[in-house]
């Protein structure tokens, strides 16, 4: 049998006995989501792929009552095996935050104002809805040749009272020691923000762990202080000279340089220079003594063929962690390269999987779709080696399709994978039974009310002094009295009528015990 497909079978049928409820309902979405996922644009639309054989009120079941008791710290761990690099190569992990707007639903719950950029011109950057932590890996410890692969670990919502990048920081932290791998070499990569005084006192628990983070041109650091031996009491230095990373004349001389190349999609090829610099300190504070957690700064030059910068400035990158001498210049660059692929599976996962398309106004309904949804994007990649080429009729031009044996070498991309998925599950087949028909439910009875949802708040982050001043905002139309409206008067006395008839009392009879009691 081919190795690939055995392989791909068993990762099906161990995640098929993961589910302890509605397996056979998951399982047939999960299949539905990559064979279909890109052609349809809501959730319930996915009861209308051939790989769904059930009703299209399996899916809101499915996901109520099945992805409530499956276990994802167990479904985390069997992902990370089936994909893991060797002992050898560091295990290279990528986080990110993205959003999942939903400015229309009124009745959700811990809605907040969250990132999430916006073409229009002025606008801020900013939208309603929840923020989303991933916790990504590099497949098999490098970068992926083709299609702009990462293996998805862990996908959680991050409380509107915490920080996107202090979570993806607890997450990683957690995942090591979830995974058993706390003494193998691992390396972090984030933005900025996760250069943050907590997310560095974070990284520094981990003893195997190298966090790296981007550094900004305009950011202060400090080498190592030179203790004078001078006669008398003093306090010694804790920092020593300053460094500004965009004042070429306050760094030191790096300790090593290195040279490798960068190609570009068009194939133009450009050399990089890569300058470490050792053992250079951050400011902290009283909770963390930075001083006592060095980090090397990496500096990464892009050249053209006649030695000229191709950007205006250079890339600076540090790693913190006690086993940071243990990643060299070209690994720190190339695995920061590799961090923004995790922009590719966020947009994938929006346009071709449906991870923001599931409405609904439980809270938890939708964490487990968004826990969902990356386990089709894993299984697309383990897929992959089964993969056929179908190209769309104005595709078959492009240089991929012309010369289809050098993209066999290179491997598929998640679209051609997902495009020849259908054939794929006609060689592999799947664990899930088929559907037995139920009959006829019976439904609501005749006057079966049903309690109307309250609408919930918008939170903010500020400070307690614009809390105060500021009103919560809600969605619905606010009554200065606190009277009920005509709708509600209406509703109220309905329930009421139904309630007596229930009791045996007739209208002039609870008139008369309310004129009594009063």
């Amino acid at each position: 049998m081919n190795p690939i497909r055995e392989k791909l079978q068993n990762f099906r049928h161990s995640l098929y006995y993961l589910f302890e409820k509605r397996a056979d309902t998951l399982f047939n979405l999960l299949d539905a989501l990559c064979r279909d996922g890109h052609q349809y644009k809501s959730v319930v639309e996915l009861s209308q792929s051939a790989s769904f054989d059930r009703q299209y009120s399996s899916i809101t079941d499915g996901i109520a009552r099945g992805l409530r008791t499956a276990d994802f710290k167990r479904i985390e761990a069997l992902i990370f095996e089936a994909t893991r690099a060797a002992a050898s190569i560091p295990h290279l992990f990528f986080t990110d935050c993205t959003a999942n707007p939903r400015p229309y639903a009124k009745t959700l719950s811990e809605r907040g104002i969250v990132h999430a950029p916006n073409p229009a011109p002025g606008n801020r950057p900013i939208c309603v809805g929840h923020q989303y932590s991933l916790l990504a890996m590099a497949p098999h410890g490098a970068r992926s040749k083709k299609g702009r692969w990462l293996i998805p670990l862990s996908m959680e919502r991050v409380p509107i009272n915490k920080k996107g990048n202090e979570f993806g920081m607890k997450q990683i932290i957690d995942s090591i020691k979830e995974l058993h791998i706390e003494d193998e070499l691992c390396l972090s990569t984030g933005d900025s923000l996760y250069g943050s005084e907590a997310c560095r006192r974070a990284a520094v628990e981990k003893k195997n762990l190298v966090h790296q983070f981007r550094l900004t041109n305009k950011r202060k650091l400090f080498q190592q202080p030179q203790h004078l031996k001078i006669q008398g009491a003093g306090r010694k230095k804790l920092f020593g000279d300053k460094i500004l990373l965009s004042d070429e004349n306050t760094l030191p001389e790096p300790a090593l340089i290195q040279n490798t190349t960068m190609k570009t999609a068009s194939g133009t090829e450009y050399q990089v220079e890569l300058s470490l610099f050792k053992d250079l300190l951050l400011r902290g504070s009283k909770e963390f003594a930075s001083q006592n957690h060095p980090l090397n700064v990496l500096r990464a030059i892009v050249k053209d063929p006649n030695g000229q910068p191709v950007f205006q400035r250079p890339l600076w990158i540090g790693l913190i962690g006690e086993r940071r001498d243990e990643i060299t210049p070209k690994m720190a660059y190339e695995s920061y390269k590799t961090r923004y692929d995790i922009e590719h599976l966020f947009r994938f996962g929006k346009q071709k999987l449906l991870l923001n398309a599931y409405q609904t106004p439980e809270v938890k309904h939708e964490e487990d779709w968004w826990r969902f949804v990356p386990l089709a994007y894993t299984q697309l990649y383990l897929a992959s080696g089964l993969a056929s080429l179908l190209p769309k009729p104005w595709e078959r031009y492009l240089p991929t399709y012309k010369e289809p044996s050098e993209q066999e070498l290179l491997g598929k991309t998640p679209t051609q994978v997902q495009r020849s998925f259908a054939n794929i599950l006609e060689l592999i087949g799947t664990p899930a039974k088929p559907s037995n028909p139920r009959g006829r439910p019976v439904g609501r009875s005749n006057g079966t009310l049903m309690d109307k949802r309250e609408a919930s708040a918008i939170h903010f982050k500020s400070s307690n002094t614009q809390l105060e001043s500021r009103k919560s905002i809600s969605n619905t139309s606010e009554n200065k009295l606190g009277l009920p409206e005509g709708k509600d008067i209406a509703l109220i006395l309905n329930r009421l009528k139904i309630n007596l008839k229930k009791h045996g009392l007739s209208e002039s009879d609870f008139i008369q015990m309310l004129i009594s009691s009063a």
